[in-house]
């Protein structure tokens, strides 16, 4: 999964209207083209907004958590020096104008990361990724950056269909999609090659942009 262009950003998106206090800037009127940049999103409690290599300590803290890595395709980060390579790529993918991904921020510091696996500008429709620090857990903060993400993705940059993937041994990420209102959609047999060389099954979930609107 992923230079200082990272983290520059041109305009700000608020969800529900949760604009920090004192900010007096303009709400987006079109989609914005992301390439080379990335946009900074608020929810009620989060900030949304691109990386810079200034995250590193706070990336390292819970990337080389092996209970927030577990499902993920990456290995606990043992170094900070991992962490600073892995910045260095989910950065330079700002480039790639098919590619959207966000540091979570949390009263000034990043907890976690929500991104794109993979975007269909063809089709307008992606794949969302998604995980948080383990003192975070369990406090309604992945499915409010999820919400946030999904207003963005169908109101501001033309998502017509979003989804998302877990394995059946992760059932907490399947909680954060139905809060989200994504719906089961079927079981992708051995979807997923594990670190071991196993294969695990994923269970597809999508929502469809009239149906967040609802």
């Amino acid at each position: 999964m992923i230079a200082d262009r990272g983290g520059k950003c041109k305009t700000k998106f608020f969800i529900d209207n949760a604009a920090p206090n004192g900010y007096n800037g303009a709400y987006p009127g079109r989609a914005a083209n992301l390439r080379n940049e990335i946009e900074t999103l608020y929810t009620r409690r989060l900030v949304l907004r691109g990386f810079t290599r200034e995250d590193a300590a706070d990336v390292f803290a819970w990337a080389s958590d092996e209970r927030v890595t577990k499902f993920l395709s990456f290995r606990p980060h043992r170094s900070l020096e991992a962490t600073k390579e892995a910045l260095a790529q989910w950065i330079a993918a700002y480039g790639d104008g098919d590619h959207y991904g966000w540091a979570i921020e949390l009263g000034g510091r990043v907890i976690g990361r929500i991104h794109t696996n993979y975007v269909s500008r063809r089709h307008r429709r992606c794949e969302l990724g998604y995980y948080i620090g383990h003192d975070h857990w369990n406090r309604g903060l992945a499915s409010e950056a999820l919400r946030g993400v999904l207003a963005y993705l169908f109101h501001s940059a033309g998502m017509h269909r979003v989804e998302a993937v877990y394995e059946p041994g992760n059932p907490a990420s399947g909680r954060v999609m139905e809060k989200c209102g994504m719906r089961y959609e079927g079981t992708m047999r051995q979807f997923f090659l594990c670190r071991d060389g196993t294969y695990e099954d994923g269970l597809l979930y999508a929502i469809l942009k009239d149906e967040f609107n609802q």
